[in-house]
């Protein structure tokens, strides 16, 4: 059998899994499955997982059934930021060895965070096959999930293009400094290039540490006229993120900031941005969200079988 023919015949075999396989309690309808928001970033220290972590808990508090993924092979820290030391990672889920689902971490009630690991050098430079088995593990932890948020690593590596393959939405997270916003439109020119008109519709910005709202669109239209002018289609404004001394304490406590400081401006500014997601993505099939479901995407990343 083709190595095309045993991925096709993979994929069948999942979609009659999720299809047949008994709902637990806490599982979703087949026509409400998850919708996939990426957060990535051209370079790092923008503080992309602090935004992806206080966006899970902001929309499991708000009652959606939440997972997130630390797709930052071989630096993920997303664990650290919650606190927590988890059993395994994804290189067993690389490895063959266990699914995403198996080594999730139930971090709240409506939310489970998949720790990625830190300092594991064979993450940061998988194979085709090792991509591969981790891409196909999607399907089954997208059975119990309304939103799964995938914590993308900083710039273009083949996994981080293949996580933005999967994406509803892909929130590109930028801060005022003149390298993260080229790095953040390159980013952008990259998904773009590869697919352009989901890119259109799905790519928006949020401006990470601003001083002010005025600041905040400041860039935004910057990033947005360049795009226009080069790829055809200006970029949405998701919203801003307050630049704020709290955030740092939090992260030094290894808590949240929503948790740690529930009332500062970062926090507050999260939690707005979460409303203007759940109102966006969280409708019905057919009612403005993306009509290709994550088994189609997972089709698409993976060669397109028949």
């Amino acid at each position: 059998m083709s190595a095309l023919s045993d991925q096709a015949a993979r994929l069948r075999a999942l979609a009659q899994k999720m299809e047949l396989a008994p709902r637990g309690a806490g599982a979703v309808r087949a026509s409400d499955r998850a919708r996939v928001i990426a957060v990535a970033s051209g370079k790092g220290g923008v503080g992309k997982t602090n935004i992806a972590v206080n966006l899970a808990i902001a929309l499991a508090d708000a009652g959606r059934e939440t997972v997130l993924i630390d797709g930052d092979f071989g630096l993920g820290n997303a664990d650290m930021l919650c606190g927590v030391s988890p059993g395994g990672h994804v290189g067993a889920v690389v490895q063959g060895r266990r699914s995403l689902e198996d080594i999730a971490v139930r971090y709240r009630p409506r939310m489970r965070l998949v720790p990625c690991g830190s300092g594991v050098a064979s993450l940061a430079d998988l194979d085709a096959a090792s991509r591969r088995r981790f891409m196909e593990s999607f399907g089954e932890l997208e059975r119990t999930a309304e939103v799964m948020i995938l914590d993308c690593g900083a710039g273009l590596g083949a996994v981080v293009l293949d996580l933005l393959a999967l994406a509803d939405l892909t929130m590109i997270v930028t801060t005022p400094e003149p390298t993260s916003i080229a790095d953040a439109y390159g980013v952008i020119k990259t998904v773009a290039t590869r697919d352009p008109k989901p890119a259109a519709r799905s790519v928006q910005l949020v401006v990470n540490q601003a001083s002010s709202l005025e600041e905040a669109r400041s860039v935004h239209a910057r990033v947005s006229a360049v795009c226009d002018r080069f790829l055809g289609f200006g970029v949405p404004f998701a919203g801003m993120v307050s630049l704020d001394a709290r955030v740092s304490q939090s992260v030094r406590m290894r808590k949240p900031m929503l948790l740690a400081h529930p009332r500062c401006a970062a926090s507050r500014d999260v939690r707005s941005l979460s409303v203007c997601l759940e109102a966006g993505l969280m409708k019905p099939r057919g009612a403005g969200c993306p009509e290709q479901g994550l088994l189609e995407r997972l089709w698409r990343v993976l060669g397109g079988a028949k």
